[in-house]
């Protein structure tokens, strides 16, 4: 419930703040600037032509992780902080810079009792993110199944639309198993 409330809480302030835009810096890597639009964050590196969109994909206590084509981002709950994975290569960034109406999503500090670790995720969390593997391995089943029917679609009728169906599936897939890595990452 909590976890909702705070997604909730998230979407409602992003858009609030359709463009609130944040420069990054880490010394020896690429200067990033985020813009914070509804629906994820638009990451532009070195000022490329083309700024890439990142989706959201988990919460976890203070961190929120975004990704999307082949990037992936983990951002601290007040932006401060990000860990930015481009090409194999981990940056971790600082907060150099903020727009007047950047969100700051800052919430209450939570307090840490002795003997306690913040991040460590409850039980309750492992059971969803068991759920949600299982829930996915279906549905690669499914789509890998799917993925079959149409390359044997497309090798007696080839066609430009059954191409793109296979090459649609395939993405499909990718997405899927990059989300069952990740939820697969937040159980240890």
């Amino acid at each position: 419930m909590k976890r909702f409330l705070i997604a909730i809480l998230l979407l409602m302030v992003a858009f609030i703040a359709t463009k609130a835009q944040l420069r990054y810096q880490c010394q020896g890597a690429p200067e990033v600037e985020v813009t914070v639009v509804s629906g994820g964050v638009m990451v532009d590196i070195d000022g490329a032509s083309s700024a890439i969109m990142l989706y959201p994909q988990g919460f976890l206590s203070c961190y929120m992780y975004y990704i999307g084509n082949g990037i992936s981002a983990l951002f601290t709950s007040d932006l401060t902080s990000m860990l930015l994975s481009v090409g194999g290569s981990t940056y971790q960034y600082v907060l150099v810079s903020a727009a007047p109406s950047s969100p700051g999503f800052n919430y209450p500090p939570s307090p840490v009792y002795p003997g306690t670790y913040d991040n460590a995720p409850s039980e309750a969390d492992r059971a969803y993110y068991r759920n949600e593997i299982r829930q996915l391995r279906y549905k690669i089943r499914d789509a890998e199944r799917s993925l079959r029917m149409y390359e044997r679609n497309m090798r007696r009728n080839p066609s430009i639309t059954s191409s793109q169906l296979v090459q649609s599936q395939r993405r499909l897939i990718d997405t899927y198993y990059e989300r069952l890595y990740w939820l697969e990452s937040q159980l240890y």
